[in-house]
C-alpha cells in the first residue's frame, strides 16, 4: 500500500485555512498514524512555508469574508444592488464616485466619436490587411489543455483566411480541421 504524501496532504489543509486539529485528522484519514500525524503537526510551527502558507489562508479567508459582506450589503440595499451608468462622465467624477470607491460602473459615451466606431469592420480590415501573415491559435476547442499546448495549436495564415474565419464563411469546424 503506497504511503500518503504527508506534505501534500498537510498543504492542502493549511491552503483550506485548517487549524492543527483538522490537519491532525486529514492526517489520520489519510492513513498516517496518529503518532506521525502529531509530529508532523508540530513540526509545522517551524517551517517558514507552512507559516506563509497560514498567513495566505488567513488572507484569502478575510477576503472571502470581505466579499460576502459586501454581497449581502448590496442585496440587503433598497433595490437590491444595481449597476449604475454614467455617460460621458468626467474624469473627477469618475475617480470620486467610483475608482477611489472601488465601485463598478458602466460607462457610456465616450468613445461616440472615435472613428473606428464607424470605419473599422471585417470589409475594412480584408482591404487593407487581408493579405498580411498573422499568427493564430487554432484547434483550441478540441484540447482541454491547449493553454499548455499553445505552440501545438499555433499556425500562420492570411489575416484574410482569419477574417473569413470570423465571418463564418467557412464554418468554424470545417476551417479549424483544414487548419489543422
Amino acid at each position: 500500500m503506497p504511503h500518503p504524501d504527508k506534505r501534500l496532504i498537510l498543504a492542502d489543509g493549511l491552503a483550506a485555512g485548517d487549524d492543527d486539529a483538522a490537519l491532525h485528522a486529514r492526517l489520520i484519514a489519510a492513513g498516517v498514524s496518529a503518532a506521525s500525524a502529531k509530529y508532523e503537526v508540530e513540526r509545522l510551527a517551524k517551517d517558514p512555508m507552512a507559516l506563509a502558507l497560514r498567513r495566505q489562508a488567513s488572507r484569502s479567508a478575510k477576503q472571502q469574508w470581505l466579499f460576502a459582506n459586501q454581497a449581502r450589503l448590496a442585496r440587503e440595499s433598497e433595490g437590491g444592488f444595481v449597476l449604475d451608468t454614467a455617460d460621458r462622465i468626467a474624469t473627477r467624477d469618475f475617480y470620486r464616485g467610483y475608482y477611489d470607491a472601488n465601485r463598478p460602473v458602466k460607462l457610456t459615451g465616450l468613445v461616440d466619436h472615435w472613428p473606428a466606431l464607424s470605419r473599422w469592420s471585417l470589409d475594412h480590415f480584408a482591404a487593407v490587411a487581408g493579405g498580411a501573415a498573422v499568427e493564430a491559435q487554432v484547434g483550441r476547442d478540441g484540447d482541454p489543455d491547449y493553454e499548455l499546448a499553445k505552440d501545438a495549436h499555433r499556425r500562420m495564415l492570411r489575416f484574410g483566411e482569419l477574417i473569413d474565419w470570423l465571418r463564418g464563411a467557412r464554418g468554424k469546424q470545417r476551417y479549424l480541421s483544414h487548419r489543422l
